[in-house]
């Protein structure tokens, strides 16, 4: 009994943020600057990115996706030209997001919310994580969806 109260005492706070667009760079170089000037390009182009994710380098290449409000993706899409060949992008996402202190603490809760959302037939674009949050980028079309078994899940 204990268990579940554990388990809801973790997750306390569950929010969403709708209009969302991905961007990934596939088979880019794994070099030390390449984040670096990846990110001043769309940084001087005003762009306020959110979800960062790079893989791990693989024959010495590496993906690197992020999220941007969608009316930030022409922008982002022009400051990136010296890479269009790697770019593809998606529109359409929203950004569901999981928080609490006790995460820190207690395992299972990523793997948990995954059950979650796979029960609920949501698929995962890209997830990142701290100690305390776990954000998932998934189709708009599923945030309702989501949210909803979360809450239930969890208690929230």
């Amino acid at each position: 009994m204990g268990e579940i109260f554990a388990d809801l005492n973790a997750l306390t706070d569950v929010y969403a943020a709708t209009d969302q667009s991905a961007v990934t760079m596939h088979g880019v170089p794994s070099s030390p600057t390449l984040a670096a000037d990846v990110f001043d390009a769309i940084a001087k182009a005003d762009v306020n990115i959110d979800m960062i994710s790079q893989s791990a380098p693989a024959n010495g290449e590496v993906d690197i996706s992020f999220t941007l409000p969608d009316k930030s993706l022409p922008a982002a899409l022009s400051a990136l030209k010296p890479w269009k060949e790697s770019v593809s992008h998606t529109s359409g996402l929203a950004k569901l997001s999981v928080e609490g202190f006790g995460m820190e603490h207690r395992p299972g809760i990523a793997a948990r919310m995954f059950r979650v959302l796979s029960g609920a037939g949501v698929a995962v674009r890209l997830v990142t994580t701290s100690e305390t949050k776990i954000s998932y980028c998934i189709d708009r079309k599923d945030l309702d969806a989501a949210v909803s078994a979360t809450k239930q899940a969890f208690g929230v």
